[in-house]
């Protein structure tokens, strides 16, 4: 897959605020998980992502299901204990898979900045046009949950490369969490598609790693175009 590199951006500098976690943290995956009278295969479709690789970091399959919006989510948990022996590695991957390529562009492309919770006019908190200034502000009164994207790059493995955000959900009492999620849509060929949002999930107060990311993507079994002559 060949993407057009994403501006990167950075914690130190201006932070875009995004509400593209959207289910992936927060405790509302499995509330807004529903049957809509199809059956997931999650095994298999955990076969197909990884291949003979495997899942990384003991990763197993917790659940699958078809999302209210018709995306199919498949989800990969860490083992009981995994944060004790190594509290840098991700505890969670969740695929999501598109019916287009449309439909996951508009969920990876994260919204235009929001006022949010407290920024009515007079409200306590900085302008929504200095997100900086309003991370600052949460910081020493962590009063309401909000997300914020503090990069967005390029990842590369092996031949392949595809445009990633890493976002952080922030939570009201200080509490924080990452999520690096990657856009895999891939249309190599006449009917041979897949349109996967990869997203990665680390333990709460741990920054994303882009290194152990492109780690991960280098088990991922892509799609190849059909061999010619």
């Amino acid at each position: 897959m060949i993407e057009t590199p994403a501006p990167r951006e950075h914690a130190g500098g201006v932070l875009g605020v995004s509400g593209a976690l959207l289910l992936l943290v927060g405790g509302l995956l499995g509330l807004l998980v529903a049957g809509r009278g199809r059956t997931v295969d999650g095994a298999a479709e955990v076969q197909a992502v990884f291949g003979s690789a495997g899942v990384p970091y003991g990763l197993t399959l917790e659940s699958t299901g078809v999302l209210l919006t018709g995306e199919t989510v498949v989800r990969l948990t860490a083992p009981a204990g995994a944060t004790a022996a190594d509290p840098h590695a991700p505890v969670e991957i969740v695929l999501l898979f598109y019916p287009s390529s449309a439909a996951l562009q508009r969920a990876f492309t994260p919204p235009p900045p929001s006022a949010g919770p407290g920024f009515a006019a007079g409200g306590p908190l900085s302008p929504p046009e200095d997100p900086s200034a309003r991370l600052a502000a949460w910081e020493r009164e962590p009063a309401n949950d909000w997300h914020l994207t503090v990069e967005r790059d390029e990842a590369a493995w092996s031949k392949w490369r595809a445009p990633y955000a890493i976002e952080r959900a922030l939570r009201k009492g200080g509490t924080w969490r990452e999520c690096a999620r990657v856009n895999l849509d891939q249309a190599p060929a006449e009917g041979k598609a897949r349109h996967l949002l990869f997203a990665v999930l680390w333990p709460d107060g741990v920054h994303a790693d882009p290194a152990i990311l492109a780690r991960i993507l280098a088990r991922v079994a892509m799609l190849e175009d059909e061999p010619t002559g």
